[in-house]
């Protein structure tokens, strides 16, 4: 018996095109007890590559179930009826349900994407509990998540989650790149949902790249670690400088070593300061070019604004921005900055 001789007469038979000997042909293939093993073999294989079977429009789906619930009768091209004895009806029913499992997830398997994002969207939010959709096109977005967590979202990317996270769980859908650093709860893992594939953290920071019209998903962690799955599958556990390629028509992944910074290197350039103070800005500042930062005023340390820099820009044209905000100013004086006003009147 061919994979392609059981695949022809069981299409014949789902479009009620075959004749009284090749459904007999159906039925003894699948009732021969010498076939089991490479009926077990067929099927395996079948599950396994799925996607080069040929599909079944919904309508053939349909009648397929009816037919194996009445499970009485088959009508020939001649619209001759057969009626089955009891001993061959549980022949059919068997037959039929063994075979439906391969073809019928053929159709469902091929019209998946959809109803996926629909069933993730409806993972990620209750009733009562709004969705937020964010979208970036030629910039970056700094987003905070309802549990603090921190979501930078890179060019020509989606990003969907709830007002609030309820459950036991933290869900959220997304499309393009992002870099999180997720808010560590043991009890609500985070979940980050991509096409069929998740990416579940309790809290960590990695980059997720998963543009609908790129062909492989890619997960790489910088600290903490995460696990990636596609639908019911583990693919992998990864731990900084560790990657996840998922390879979205082959179905294959694969697990590399990399230096993560190189990885988020498209954020890193990136400051934002949200509602934050002078001296908070001053220390993150100090930090990222290597200077001290010192007032002449304590009044100015606890100026308050929000302002957000994706260009690169240089420590003098940040200061100039900032400074303006508060009606301060700044000197630089032997390899310092100075900040001095009154306040932030």
């Amino acid at each position: 018996m061919s994979k392609e001789r059981l695949t022809h007469l069981f299409q014949k038979y789902v479009h009620k095109t075959c004749t009284q000997a090749e459904y007999a042909e159906l039925m003894s293939l699948i009732n021969d007890k010498n076939k089991a093993i490479e009926l077990d073999q067929l099927m395996n294989e079948e599950w396994k590559n799925h996607r080069n079977g040929p599909e079944l429009d919904k309508k053939s789906v349909d009648q397929l179930f009816d037919r194996i619930l009445s499970a009485g009768e088959y009508i020939q091209e001649n619209n001759q009826t057969i009626k089955l004895n009891t001993r061959r009806s549980w022949i059919m029913w068997a037959a039929a349900s063994f075979l439906l499992g391969i073809f019928a997830f053929w159709f469902y398997s091929s019209n998946s994407d959809s109803s996926n994002k629909a069933k993730q969207a409806q993972a990620i939010a209750g009733k009562t509990n709004p969705v937020i959709k964010l979208a970036t096109i030629n910039e970056h977005k700094k987003i905070k998540l309802p549990d603090g967590s921190i979501v930078i979202l890179n060019n020509g990317s989606k990003l969907e989650f709830p007002k609030n996270f309820s459950g036991n769980t933290r869900e959220i859908i997304l499309e393009g790149e992002g870099y999180f650093d997720i808010k560590h709860n043991a009890e609500k893992p985070f979940i980050v949902h991509t096409g069929k594939i998740s990416t579940t953290v309790l809290g960590t920071a990695f980059n997720i790249k998963a543009y609908d019209k790129e062909n492989n998903v890619v997960v790489t962690v910088t600290r903490g670690k995460v696990m990636v799955k596609n639908e019911n599958k583990t693919l992998g556990i990864i731990v900084p400088d560790q990657q996840i390629v998922f390879n979205k028509t082959e179905m294959k992944s694969s697990l590399t070593p990399v230096v993560a910074s190189k990885i988020v290197e498209w954020q890193e350039k990136d400051l934002y300061f949200d509602d934050v103070t002078m001296d908070e800005a001053a220390a993150q500042l100090a930090k990222r070019f290597n200077i001290k930062i010192k007032f002449a005023s304590e009044e100015s340390r606890s100026c308050r604004f929000t302002a957000t820099f994706l260009k690169g820009e240089s420590l003098e044209e940040i200061l100039e921005v900032i400074t303006s905000f508060n009606h301060i100013t700044y000197q630089k004086k032997a390899g310092e900055i100075i900040i001095s006003g009154n306040g932030c009147k």
